[in-house]
């Protein structure tokens, strides 16, 4: 069993918002049966699903260097703020992780676009069936060439990540489009299932 990513692409002519953008992804997933038996996957692609899930906040991170994003990944684990907590503990690491994350990426305190404060990876609730606002996002040049184009050749869902679109059945590696094709003119949808 595992977690895997499923990137799914949706005509802005589809959809105006996030909000929309998200929720058209849990019918159409809904719809063709990804998790149960039928539709467009036959016997289901997982067994669970959820928009962002633990892959959450991910596109909003892409504008930002490796370098930058391994830097601050270190200082949570030197400060040994990666591990779950509950209640008063939970508040505490969660205020020292908004103070790590601002420090590593002041500009993500207002996030272009967004209505919410950009809430770090590590204090999100994972299981928000609808995700956050930034689960969805129009593609940018940045998307398309740290997601998208790198997951053109994925041939299985089970290889850790696929992108598919909503307006077409093509394969994952068959999607019939270029990058002038989607940015600006498509959302992605993040989605975390298992199987």
């Amino acid at each position: 069993m595992s977690h895997c990513r499923l990137y799914v692409l949706v005509p802005r002519s589809d959809v105006e918002s996030s909000k929309e953008a998200r929720e058209f992804v849990d019918r159409y997933l809904m719809d063709n049966n990804f998790c149960c038996e039928g539709g467009r996957w036959g016997g289901g692609v997982g067994d669970w699903y959820v928009i962002g899930g633990r892959f959450s906040g991910e596109l909003s991170m892409i504008p930002f260097s490796q370098e930058r994003q391994d830097a601050y990944f270190k200082e949570l684990d030197e400060k040994k703020l990666i591990y779950y907590e509950t209640g008063d503990k939970k508040r505490e690491r969660d205020e020292k992780i908004f103070e790590v994350f601002f420090r590593h990426f002041p500009e993500m305190r207002v996030l272009p676009g967004v209505q919410s404060m950009f809430l770090p990876l590590e204090v999100r609730d994972s299981y928000e069936h609808y995700g956050f606002e930034d689960d969805a996002m129009v593609v940018t040049d940045a998307i398309w060439e740290r997601v998208i184009e790198p997951n053109l050749k994925t041939t299985a869902y089970h290889d850790g990540s696929a992108v598919i679109r909503t307006d077409e059945f093509d394969d994952p590696g068959t999607l019939g489009v270029d990058k002038e094709q989607v940015v600006d003119h498509f959302w992605i949808v993040l989605v975390d299932f298992h199987f």
